[in-house]
């Protein structure tokens, strides 16, 4: 059977889009120094909730969508910048947790979790600098002029 002839892998998505803070824009060392399998990675601190007293959850997210790779960089002044808020619209993959030890400060060799996953895109980027009031739209996803059913990734489903 040639390469051709092959049938391509279908996969199952599970999704996860919301609202957050960008933090901690960052590059992460590939293992065993191998410079090709650098990649960057982005905290997010997710909101969900009632408006007015919303909570919050943290994703270690590492950026695999081309477009978010991009974005992220040219922001990654703001975001890291802890007098800045950097608020994102963001679609998320792979979601799963992963068990770590604290190394430093109060919680020092105590275990916790952390909720790893991949930034698959960014819909929208607001910032809010120290000192103003509000929030300027930086950035805002165009919508294809197509029927995608944005919370299946662009396939319609079949019941």
């Amino acid at each position: 059977m040639t390469s051709t002839d092959e049938k391509p892998q279908e996969y199952f998505d599970l999704h996860t889009t919301g609202i957050g803070y960008a933090n901690n824009h960052r590059p992460v060392p590939a293992k065993g120094g191998r410079q090709h399998d650098e990649y960057t990675c982005v905290q997010i601190a997710a909101r969900h909730g009632r408006k007015e007293s919303p909570s919050t959850v943290y994703f270690d997210a590492k950026i695999s969508g081309a477009d978010a790779k991009e974005l992220l960089a040219k922001y990654a002044g703001d975001i890291n910048d802890r007098a800045s808020k950097v608020l994102i619209g963001f679609k998320l993959d792979g979601v799963r947790p992963e068990i770590f030890t604290f190394q430093k400060g109060d919680r020092a060799g105590d275990r916790g979790v952390s909720l790893k996953c991949r930034l698959l895109c960014v819909n929208w980027i607001r910032i809010k600098a120290e000192g103003d009031d509000t929030y300027r739209e930086v950035y805002k996803r165009e919508r294809p002029n197509s029927t995608e059913n944005e919370e299946t990734g662009g396939e319609e489903i079949a019941a």
